[in-house]
């Protein structure tokens, strides 16, 4: 991220993402030696990260994607060309036999999926393997994410082990799950003990599993070794296991993007307050979704120190506030550096990963602008987004 906090920020029009392809690569280097060293494959997650301008590069390191509609099936077969695995809660009948066309691998998230559809891969002569989600019931992703965790009771987020039974498993030839959340190598280890706990019979029964994503891999202090010993000690546990998978999504692009927004104005109610380009409600919804949260979500701004609740700040203490007329359009309260001022830029940081797909065009604020940022450390802008693509979204 360092390249772009040092952009001359005067000649950005905001509000617009810069994604760094140096960052993503040198996330690549590390995700590809995890890879190599573990004799595992690596998928990017498209729920997490969908720019499709920076696939070329991605898919030269990563073996593929995993999708959980039929919209990102069809993106991850179109503009990834590798591997497409893809998995949803429940599958809609009029959408499979499209989905099947655009998967190499279906993961189903019960039985009664897999017995409903088992017959329209069968006839569709496609070469397609099969899969289902289990859920080993082990929660480690905390207090962060209690709102995301996959292994949360009534999650209804794949098959506990006391639903399988051996003369089900006639034609699946791999087993998924997913327990984590920006976590590492130590975490992993429990959910893995869980799964292998609950699941051995199964486990060797099949010929891949794969791990789900949640893994920080090239967060600084990961523990790649651990990783990749967890891994080696699995497949040496069960031969049969010819491909392991993780499926990653933030640790792609961490740290490689930040959205660029402008200070409009500067309010006063009991605090400043100051009004940005940028929402909550349509760019950062997970500041929102997790507000009421033991550890709420808060987005880092560049230079700033964010005020938790209960605390006084600094001086030069400011609510950011987003630009739609919800009344909960709200960053949070930081201090700066020195006092803001209408048109002043702030940069929030590591906002590549999921805060791009999630956007929506609320109160019709804009969407932002896409940048990238090229190895030369010039910028070219790949997207931009105006009326017609609000009006396009509605009838």
């Amino acid at each position: 991220m360092n390249n772009i906090l040092k952009l001359n920020l005067k000649d950005i029009k905001t509000p617009c993402f810069i994604v760094d392809e140096n960052i993503i690569n040198d996330n690549l280097e590390i995700l590809d030696y995890v890879q190599k060293k573990a004799d595992c494959k690596i998928l990017l997650a498209l729920k997490a990260y969908a720019m499709y301008s920076t696939f070329p590069m991605i898919k030269k390191y990563l073996s593929g994607v995993c999708a959980g509609s039929l919209y990102e099936a069809r993106l991850g077969k179109e503009e990834f060309g590798k591997e497409v695995h893809t998995y949803s809660p429940a599958f809609k009948e009029e959408e499979f036999s499209e989905i099947l066309k655009h998967s190499d691998y279906i993961i189903f998230n019960s039985f009664s999926q897999y017995g409903k559809y088992v017959s329209y891969i069968k006839s569709s002569g496609k070469k397609v393997k099969i899969g289902i989600r289990t859920n080993p019931e082990k929660s480690v992703a905390g207090a962060l994410f209690v709102i995301y965790d996959p292994c949360a009771n009534n999650s209804g987020l794949g098959v506990i082990s006391g639903n399988f039974k051996t003369k089900n498993m006639e034609g699946i030839t791999g087993l998924h799950f997913h327990a984590l959340c920006e976590q590492g190598a130590g975490e992993l280890e429990e959910v893995l003990e869980a799964f292998i706990k609950k699941f051995d019979d199964y486990i060797k029964r099949v010929s891949w599993v794969n791990f789900g994503g949640g893994h920080h891999i090239t967060k600084k202090g990961y523990e790649l070794d651990k990783l990749i010993g967890l891994i080696k000690n699995f497949r040496k546990k069960y031969p049969n296991i010819k491909d392991v998978y993780l499926e990653p999504g933030e640790a792609v692009v961490l740290n490689a993007g930040v959205l660029v927004s402008s200070v409009l104005d500067i309010t006063h109610d009991k605090k400043d307050i100051a009004i940005l380009d940028t929402s909550v409600e349509t760019h950062f919804p997970d500041v929102l979704i997790t507000r009421n949260e033991p550890a709420p979500y808060i987005q880092p701004v560049f230079g700033a120190e964010s005020i938790k609740r209960g605390q006084k700040g600094k001086n030069n203490n400011y609510i950011l506030r987003g630009v739609s007329c919800a009344a909960g359009d709200v960053f949070g309260e930081y201090s700066f550096p020195k006092p803001l001022k209408p048109s002043d830029k702030l940069i929030f940081c590591d906002a590549a990963h999921y805060t791009m797909v999630k956007i929506s065009t609320f109160c019709g604020v804009n969407i932002p602008s896409i940048a990238l940022m090229n190895p030369d450390g010039s910028i070219k802008i790949i997207k931009k987004y105006g009326y017609k693509d609000y009006k396009s979204r509605l009838s």
